[in-house]
């Protein structure tokens, strides 16, 4: 990390979480939680960036991506396997 600065607001505690719950063969609802602690103010401008503007542009990505045939086949959730297996599926994902 950088050296603490006055000029500038940590942000000490990020959680997300994205849930994908299937409706049908061909349509899912995905639900995107975010909790954000900033370390001090930030501007409104900022903040919804963060809640509004990252979350609309990620699902619309998202949308284009999971029509890509690499993404259509189901893996199992990472939570349910070793770290040494989350990283191993990750490596040989990101080398396709």
């Amino acid at each position: 990390f950088l050296p603490l600065n006055d000029k500038y607001v940590r942000v000490p505690q990020l959680e997300g979480a994205w849930n994908i719950i299937p409706l049908s063969p061909t349509q899912s609802r995905v639900v995107f939680r975010l909790h954000i602690e900033p370390g001090g103010e930030i501007p409104s401008w900022l903040a919804n960036i963060a809640v509004i503007d990252t979350p609309y542009h990620t699902l619309t990505n998202l949308r284009e991506m999971v029509k890509r045939e690499k993404y259509r086949t189901p893996i199992d959730a990472p939570f349910k396997m070793s770290a040494k297996d989350v990283i191993q599926k990750y490596e040989k994902f990101i080398a396709e």
